[in-house]
């Protein structure tokens, strides 16, 4: 389990993956990406109730070539809920993470939410944690 501000190894990124592929994952967090050709909407994770969500991250791997492109982190009722749009920017390849202790008291569906804005290029590695 991780502890509220323990660092989440993520591990080397190669340079090529295939569309929303599971990048590693256990069962205390997952990690996906997400690229030009991703769904508005793809899940991230579903956490089960009684869990404590502990962080949150995106690393853009390679930018995307639009500044109309946006993600947050969320759920179906508050797309924003675990990272917001303006907390990260997908123009720039850099490491955006928050950490923080939200308990959950019933699974919870949490969505990646992404406008691809006019970009046709971009790699972004979305990853929750929990315990």
């Amino acid at each position: 389990n991780k502890q509220l501000g323990e660092i989440v190894e993520i591990g080397n990124l190669p340079d090529s993956y295939t569309v929303n592929k599971i990048i590693e994952s256990n069962s205390n967090y997952i990690k996906i990406e997400i690229n030009q050709s991703s769904n508005i909407k793809e899940l991230l994770a579903n956490v089960p109730g009684g869990s404590t969500i502990v962080y949150v991250e995106i690393i853009v791997h390679e930018m995307f070539n639009s500044l109309n492109s946006t993600i947050s982190i969320g759920t179906e009722y508050n797309n924003e809920k675990y990272m917001k749009i303006n907390e990260n920017n997908l123009y720039f390849a850099a490491k955006y993470a928050i950490s923080f202790e939200n308990k959950i008291y019933t699974d919870e569906e949490i969505n990646v939410y992404f406008n691809r804005g006019s970009a046709t290029n971009g790699t972004a590695f979305v990853t929750v944690a929990w315990n």
